[in-house]
């Protein structure tokens, strides 16, 4: 848990927050990896926090892409965006940098 009561999805030691959805959204998701990066930020200034968002859907919607845009520069800069998804029903899954 951060300092704020915040838990993030995904947290990393070495500099890494990041929140996962089944579909990234313009008002869940980018808002919420914002929040974790500036709280991270504050706590552990010796990192440059990187953030993921990660999504199970193959495609960024332009609602998200949006949203993500929209972010501050100095943190949009720092996030990257994948997808997870399985290749057929009993393939394996992969990830796609989006």
């Amino acid at each position: 848990m951060l300092a704020n009561g915040k838990i993030p999805d995904l947290w990393c030691e070495a500099g890494v927050v990041g929140e996962v959805k089944n579909l990234i959204g313009s008002g869940w998701g980018p808002k919420q990896l914002l929040s974790y990066m500036r709280q991270c930020d504050q706590q552990w200034p010796e990192y440059e926090w990187q953030g993921v968002l990660t999504q199970g859907e193959p495609e960024l919607t332009p609602a998200a892409s949006n949203a993500i845009g929209e972010l501050p520069e100095r943190y949009r800069s720092r996030i990257t965006v994948w997808s997870v998804a399985r290749t057929g029903k009993l393939g394996r899954p992969r990830a796609v940098q989006l």
